[in-house]
Formats: C-alpha cells, sequence, structure tokens
C-alpha cells in the first residue's frame, strides 16, 4: 500500500467536502465527488471542484473502484456520519483508506475494520454548500486525528501525510473521550454562558 494519496472520493460536497475537494486537487490529487443532492454534485462538476461524479453507493462498493481511490472522506453532517459508515461496508478492510470530517465522535461505531481512522479537521466559515468552496481553508490550520478502532498503522500514516502534505493543516492526536469533552467545552459553553447572561 503506497503512503501517499493520488486519488480521493469526497462523499457530501458541502462547504467543507468541497474546500478539501478544491485543496486535493490543487495538488494535483483526483478527485470524486458524491453527494445526496444532484444539483450540488452537478456544480461541483461544472465549477470543476471535483473531476469525476459518484452516482451511487453501488459503484463506490463495487471492489473496482477500489483501484481508482486510495482514500474517502465522508463530509456529511455528524448524525449520519454512522449511518454513510455503516453503506461502505464493502470498503472495511481495504486498501482504501476512509476519514470523516465529523466536530463529534462518540457517536461513531465501527466494528471490524482495520482502515477507519476519524478527522476533525477545524476550519469553517458563515458560507455553506459547494459554492462557498475555499481551497485555503484549511491552510495551516488545525486537525484532530482519532484512532479508537485501532487502524492498521499504514492508514494512520497516509492520512496523516495526506492532510498535512496536501491539504496544509497541522495534525494532533488524541482520544474520542478527549476531543468530545474538549470541543464541547469549546463549542457550547460560550453559548450557554452567552444565554445565561441574556437571561
Amino acid at each position: 500500500m503506497k503512503n501517499t494519496v493520488e486519488s480521493v472520493l469526497i462523499i457530501g460536497l458541502g462547504m467543507i467536502g468541497s474546500s478539501i475537494a478544491l485543496a486535493s486537487r490543487s495538488k494535483g490529487i483526483k478527485v470524486y465527488g458524491y453527494d445526496l443532492d444532484s444539483p450540488s454534485l452537478k456544480l461541483a462538476l461544472k465549477e470543476k471542484i471535483i473531476d469525476e461524479s459518484v452516482e451511487n453507493f453501488d459503484e463506490v462498493n463495487n471492489k473496482k473502484f477500489g483501484e481508482k481511490v486510495d482514500l474517502i472522506i465522508v463530509s456529511v453532517p455528524p448524525r449520519k456520519t454512522q449511518e454513510v459508515f455503516n453503506q461502505l461496508q464493502e470498503t472495511w478492510n481495504t486498501s482504501i483508506t476512509i476519514t470523516d470530517t465529523s466536530s463529534v465522535k462518540n457517536h461513531i461505531k465501527v466494528d471490524g475494520a482495520d482502515n477507519i481512522v476519524l478527522s476533525h479537521p477545524i476550519a469553517g466559515s458563515h458560507k455553506s454548500g459547494a459554492s462557498a468552496a475555499d481551497k485555503d481553508l484549511f491552510s495551516n490550520k488545525k486537525n484532530v486525528i482519532c484512532n479508537p478502532f485501532n487502524a492498521n498503522e499504514e492508514h494512520l500514516n497516509r492520512l496523516i501525510n495526506y492532510w498535512e502534505d496536501a491539504i496544509q493543516m497541522n495534525t494532533s492526536t488524541m482520544s474520542v473521550s478527549d476531543h468530545d469533552l474538549i470541543f464541547a467545552m469549546t463549542s457550547h459553553l460560550p453559548h450557554l454562558i452567552s444565554y445565561a447572561l441574556i437571561d
């Protein structure tokens, strides 16, 4: 298994997924894209955010697709991440590395996959959708890597190399419990304090 990523499939072409796609393409990585929303998929193709579109999961779960991509990034809302991982079971324990972009991790349960490593690229914008894609969104930003399923070290190293070299992010690793506690405190606590002050 090669340590670099030459091709990637991004599932979910909102602002985060599309920005990852643009950043990847700018580094010469071939980008496949999938989104349930047909207009978003067509826009991403038209605006050259992705190189090729994928129409359904049957195509992804086909063993031949594993010859096309090195990495799958699931960039959907947190509550949908588990559902998508389950739909990708045919790609578990293959040469494809699988990750996500969810800001919450403790609900994700995977049993028996050695190629799934979780990621949280910490960047954002007030904009949304594929039209808000920004190839520099993640440059010099932080990305937290969690490996709760004890993925194969080759997959872990490949993913870290991708985020650092292709997307230009700074990575650190931590447990899922530490990740969720820290981001609950930094994200939700200020909102609670604001509401308390208003009351």
